[in-house]
């Protein structure tokens, strides 16, 4: 009877609403938080380890960022992976902001910034875009996983993603998706080069009691043409994430244009 109001289910089972335009034939939406961890190989967690991730909060679940803070406060009392290893959660920052909002020896927790996220559907003029996953993308076409996503792939991802969060955690934008699919529709854009490929691994699901498979892309992708359309909304996708599995911290990218990626030898 509490799913809708309960705090708890509204920031981790991605309870939908009753009423809703949009994902009406699922029982659950995206979280309202995205994880930033990057990836690599098995980290051997040492006594005196420091650890450093990040957390985004969208809606109102900035409103609950307290609770978010305490839930990480009392983890880190019970302790992380099969062996509970134990941790202290040391400082918090914002960026941009000079002060932390939380410290070990505080005694208080400080207000979080809330900060607007811009859609630029007109995008700028460049023709050269590197997108780097840095942690494992799960994009799905046609039922499955895609190996090596393409462009319009990627695009109509993002677009899903970002109408999704506008609906259910923002103020939605008016023919926002149309538009957007339409200028896809009429631009021409080219796979440079694919330096991504697949990281697989297994994680155990202690409320399934079995071992998942788990994986996705990693890696860069550069691209050619007309790219000025999307820029903005890929660069609005480095906040929200991609793909499946974003609260695990999947989905992470990178964009950069002309002059980075010239840098990186990519002409």
């Amino acid at each position: 009877m509490l799913r809708t109001s309960c705090l708890y289910c509204y920031l981790f089972d991605g309870v939908a609403p009753p009423e809703r335009d949009i994902m009406r034939l699922y029982p659950n939406i995206p979280q309202p938080f995205v994880i930033k961890a990057g990836c690599g190989h098995v980290l051997e967690v040492k006594p005196g380890t420091v650890l450093s991730f990040g957390l985004t909060l969208f809606g109102k679940a900035a409103d609950q960022f307290p609770y978010m803070l305490y839930s990480l406060i009392k983890l880190g009392k019970a302790g992380l992976g099969s062996e509970r290893i134990p941790f202290e959660l040391v400082e918090v920052r914002q960026p941009g902001v000079t002060e932390p909002v939380y410290t070990l020896d505080g005694h208080c927790i400080g207000r979080l910034r809330p900060r607007p996220l811009y859609l630029d559907v007109d995008g700028l003029d460049t023709n050269l875009l590197i997108l780097e996953f840095v942690s494992p993308c799960r994009i799905r076409v046609d039922g499955t996983y895609a190996r090596r996503p393409q462009f319009a792939e990627i695009v109509k991802a993002t677009i899903r993603r970002l109408s999704i969060f506008q609906a259910f955690y923002g103020e939605p934008i008016p023919e926002f998706r149309q538009r957007a699919l339409s200028l896809l529709d009429s631009t021409e854009v080219s796979l440079l080069q694919d330096q991504t490929h697949w990281y697989g691994f297994n994680r155990y699901s202690n409320r399934q009691a079995r071992s998942i498979p788990m994986g996705g892309i990693v890696g860069r992708m550069a691209f050619g043409g007309q790219i000025g359309p999307f820029l903005g909304l890929l660069k609005a996708a480095e906040i929200v994430h991609l793909g499946k599995a974003t609260s695990f911290g999947f989905g992470q990218i990178r964009v950069a244009t002309d002059e980075a990626a010239n840098g990186q030898g990519i002409a």
